[in-house]
């Protein structure tokens, strides 16, 4: 799984299943079982999906080991701006509720988006997610230039040097409200001290099975990826970084939007100095 610290233990056999909305798929639920007879450990990245069915959710939630949910707004307005979706929402929140009420079921994970439009309401969507026992971690996630997201990514992206600035107060209220905090398709450079909450360090190995489309014809494409570094690239500056082998790098749409001039080699020195 992207999103768990559990991904370290490259051993494991584990599959996430992701999309989309996987809970879509007509045949969801067997496949699920299937996975698990096979003997995987099974992750699902949801946005609620089928699981504000309680009946769905009562069958689903045990077979899991791992769920992660987007939740991209602390109210039904920010999170719908984003989905697009006026029932978004609600979705999400019946999912979380279904979530907390299961006496056996997947370890929780929401994950956060930020874009210019929720970036300043960050704190308020900690302290919704800190309300539901059964999430224990949050992922912090940059935009992804996939999607809508690389449709509008100047538009919906907050600049590292603006996002730099609010790190810290991040992990100081996830550490007050018990939750493992995690960020993703952020460099070292501008986590900088903070460097030990990459989610580049507790990635793991995976091969990616998705559906591809090409000269009107549809096939499984298959990517296996040694690194967390998908779409991701590493400038000039990059190569005088210690931890150049441990981060994954910047979204390659950020440098073409962006550029490079707020990327700073991230020295073993100035660690040092600030710790």
């Amino acid at each position: 799984p992207l999103y768990s610290s559990a991904a370290s233990d490259v051993y494991k056999r584990q599959v996430l299943f992701t999309g989309g909305e996987p809970t879509l798929h007509p045949n969801f639920s067997e496949i699920i079982r299937f996975a698990k007879r096979l003997g995987y450990e099974v992750s699902v990245s949801t946005n609620g999906g089928k699981f504000e069915f309680k009946n769905f959710a009562n069958k689903l939630f045990p077979l899991l080991d791992e769920v992660c949910i987007s939740l991209h707004g602390h109210t039904a307005s920010l999170h719908n701006f984003h989905t697009q979706n006026k029932q978004s929402f609600q979705r999400v929140i019946k999912c979380l509720n279904f979530l907390e009420n299961m006496k056996n079921s997947a370890r929780g994970i929401v994950n956060i988006v930020v874009t210019k439009y929720n970036f300043p309401s960050i704190e308020k969507i900690i302290c919704l997610v800190s309300g539901f026992k059964k999430i224990r971690e949050i992922l912090i996630s940059s935009m992804a230039p996939e999607g809508k997201g690389l449709e509008d990514f100047e538009k919906l992206t907050v600049p590292f040097y603006v996002l730099e600035r609010k790190i810290p107060f991040l992990i100081k209220l996830a550490q007050e409200k018990n939750l493992v905090i995690r960020f993703f398709g952020i460099p070292f450079c501008v986590l900088k001290s903070d460097w030990l909450f990459s989610n580049d360090l507790f990635w793991a190995p995976t091969i990616t099975f998705e559906i591809s489309k090409k000269n009107n014809r549809k096939y499984l494409k298959r990517t296996i990826s040694l690194a967390p570094t998908r779409k991701r690239k590493k400038t000039k500056k990059c190569h005088f970084c210690t931890f150049k082998k441990l981060c994954g790098g910047i979204f390659e749409k950020y440098l073409e939007v962006f550029g490079d001039k707020e990327i700073t080699p991230f020295c073993e020195k100035i660690y040092a100095t600030k710790t």
